[in-house]
């Protein structure tokens, strides 16, 4: 039989995304998210390009649910973001996700192939079983049984192997469209730019099962992959899994990358001068602990939260005795929000990078 469609990776956004799904509660809309609608982060962060980061998050977050742009706020984000890079990159590699996914009709179809073929394999098995211990005699009954089961098995084989490559050329069609969609942008931003090619790559390479690069491929995938992801964008991010296929040791040190090229490789949050004495989250970029300190004791249940950008908890733990540490080892590099909660009330949020050495 040919190879399983479905066996190819959907997007690159999966190939890059954690394997730990969606953490209890689902989607929900947070401080930082109104921040990053109204464009108010863009005076706090130092590069533009996490600020694309965090806007591009948000635009993803909320065109997979509806619900969340019942809020007028989201909702008018969503429609200034889709005409613009940011809505048109999203959509594409939105579609890039859904290219080798089965619908209902068809995964109905092919179990059907698969019982069929289960049933005449299991049918030709029991016939021949059923002639080792049949007594010496005249057979030939049993032989055209089998041979009919053979015949069926046959045409389920080749009716499946048939669908596959229909489907197949279907979504290497869709593939292709895409392609196209990335080809046709004209992009004048980097960290754009960087997204551009590295979809183009995996579009030409993972998306159809081909597992290797040829020379220019590499070339551009070392090139992204070598900047720093606070200017480059989290397509820094999605090279570096590529370059990971062939070279799974690679290893990165984004501070000397980032000092390198003359980008600074701190953050500021979005906390008032205040509150921002009040709390200490550090290090940040974090590798594998991030601890949190408070110079002030708090009345009421103090937490510190640390969510991605899609609006989902991460992770959790209780501040207790004016301070705390959390493991941050097993989290995906990239950006993330770290928020002090009082009485379920954030009073203290930041953004914060997990960077491993």
């Amino acid at each position: 039989m040919g190879n399983l469609y479905w066996s190819k990776g959907g997007s690159l956004q999966q190939l890059c995304s954690s394997s730990s799904g969606m953490q209890e509660g689902g989607y929900e809309l947070r401080p930082t998210d109104y921040i990053i609608a109204t464009g108010e982060l863009q005076p706090l962060i130092y590069e533009e390009a996490v600020n694309r980061t965090a806007q591009k998050h948000l635009y993803e977050k909320l065109t997979e649910n509806d619900s969340l742009t019942q809020d007028s706020v989201m909702e008018n984000f969503v429609m200034e973001s889709a005409p613009l890079a940011l809505g048109e990159i999203s959509e594409l590699e939105a579609q890039q996700g859904s290219i080798w996914e089965l619908s209902q009709s068809e995964s109905y179809i092919f179990a059907g192939y698969r019982e069929g073929i289960l049933h005449y394999t299991d049918s030709i098995a029991f016939v021949d079983s059923m002639m080792r211990i049949s007594p010496s005699g005249d057979i030939s009954y049993l032989l055209a049984q089998k041979q009919e089961y053979i015949q069926a098995l046959q045409s389920f084989i080749a009716i499946n192997d048939s669908s596959i490559q229909q489907v197949l050329q279907q979504k290497n069609a869709e593939r292709l469209d895409i392609k196209d969609g990335f080809n046709a942008m004209v992009l004048n931003k980097q960290y754009e730019q960087n997204e551009q090619a590295v979809n183009q790559i995996f579009l030409e390479t993972v998306a159809q099962g081909v597992y290797s690069f040829d020379s220019i491929q590499s070339s551009i995938l070392q090139l992204i992959s070598g900047q720093c992801p606070i200017s480059g964008g989290r397509a820094v991010y999605g090279a570096r899994v590529l370059l990971s296929i062939t070279n799974p040791l690679a290893t990165y040190n984004d501070k000397a990358i980032c000092n390198q090229q003359g980008v600074p490789y701190r953050i500021k949050n979005n906390t008032s001068e205040g509150k921002a004495n009040l709390f200490k989250v550090y290090p940040n970029p974090a590798d594998k602990t991030l601890k949190i300190s408070c110079n002030k004791s708090m009345e009421g249940e103090t937490l510190f939260r640390i969510s991605n950008t899609l609006g989902m908890r991460v992770s959790e733990i209780s501040l207790e005795n004016g301070g705390a540490a959390i493991e941050v080892s097993t989290l995906p590099e990239g950006a993330y929000f770290g928020e002090v909660l009082l009485d379920n009330q954030v009073v203290y949020s930041q953004i914060i990078l997990i960077v491993h050495h």
